[in-house]
C-alpha cells in the first residue's frame, strides 16, 4: 500500500484530469504495480476495474512532460535533507532501456542493448553512496541530440544548490571525455572515471602518474 501512495502522488503532480475522467492517478498507479509485480508492460495486463494500456499513453502524451521530473525530484529531495553536514559521494551512470515499438521519437537511441530491440531510451541516473547503501536520486532521460556534459552539470548544480556537499563523484565509461574531467576541474570536484582500454588512455596516466590520485583518478578496464 505505501508504494501505491507513493506512486499516486507522483502521477497526481504529473496528471491533471477533468470533471468527467473515468480513470485517476490511483487507478493508473495500480496499473503500473500490477504490470511491475509481473516484469510485464503495461500492454500485457488486463484487469477488469483498471484502465487498459492505451488510456495510460493518452494520459501521458496529454501531459507536460517537465511536470515528470519535477513530480520525482519533490519525492527525492526531501531525502537529502539529512545529509547536508556530511558531504556525500555522488555516482553517475548512463543507463539503457530497450524500446521494441516503431516510434521516431528523438528520444530513442541507434544502440541495442538486447536482441530484437529497434533501439533504445538512455537516462542519466545519478545515486548518493552512504557507507554501503546506494541510493537513487535522479533520472534524466538524453535526447539524441544532447549533450551528457550539460547534463552531468545541471545535476551536480542541482545537488549542490540544495546545500549538499559533494565529496566525490563517481563515473562510468559513458562520461569517459575531456569536456567531462573540464568540467569536474573547473567545479573543483573530486572524481573517478571508468574508461575504456586503449593505448592513447594508458599513454594519458601514464604522463599524469602520481598526480592521479584523488586530483581525478581514472581507472582503465
Amino acid at each position: 500500500m505505501g508504494s501505491c501512495r507513493v506512486l499516486t502522488g507522483f502521477l497526481e503532480g504529473c496528471f491533471s484530469y477533468g470533471d468527467n475522467s473515468l480513470w485517476g492517478s490511483g487507478d493508473y498507479s495500480r496499473l503500473l504495480l500490477r504490470a511491475s509485480a509481473h516484469s510485464a508492460y503495461v500492454e500485457t495486463v488486463k484487469v477488469g476495474g483498471l484502465p487498459d494500456a492505451d488510456s495510460l499513453h493518452r494520459r501521458i502524451a496529454m501531459a507536460n512532460k517537465g511536470f515528470f521530473h519535477q513530480a520525482f525530484l519533490s519525492l527525492t529531495d526531501p531525502c537529502l535533507d539529512g545529509l547536508k553536514r556530511e558531504g556525500v559521494i555522488l555516482m553517475v551512470d548512463v543507463t539503457y532501456e530497450p524500446f521494441y515499438g516503431g516510434s521516431g521519437s528523438p528520444y530513442i537511441h541507434l544502440y541495442r542493448p538486447l536482441r530484437g530491440c529497434v533501439g533504445c531510451f538512455e537516462y542519466l541516473t545519478a545515486s548518493i553512496l552512504v557507507g554501503e547503501k546506494r541510493f537513487f536520486i535522479d533520472a534524466v532521460p538524453v535526447h539524441r541530440l544532447a549533450s551528457k556534459v550539460e547534463l552531468l552539470e545541471k545535476v551536480l548544480s542541482r545537488v549542490r544548490a540544495l546545500g549538499v556537499r559533494v565529496k566525490a563523484v563517481l563515473l562510468d565509461r559513458g562520461f569517459a571525455s575531456g569536456e567531462v574531467i573540464a568540467l569536474l576541474k573547473r567545479l573543483r570536484l573530486r572524481y573517478l572515471i571508468h574508461f575504456p582500454r586503449n593505448r592513447r588512455v594508458k599513454a594519458i596516466l601514464a604522463e599524469m602518474g602520481s598526480s592521479l590520485y584523488w586530483k581525478g583518478l581514472f581507472t582503465v578496464k
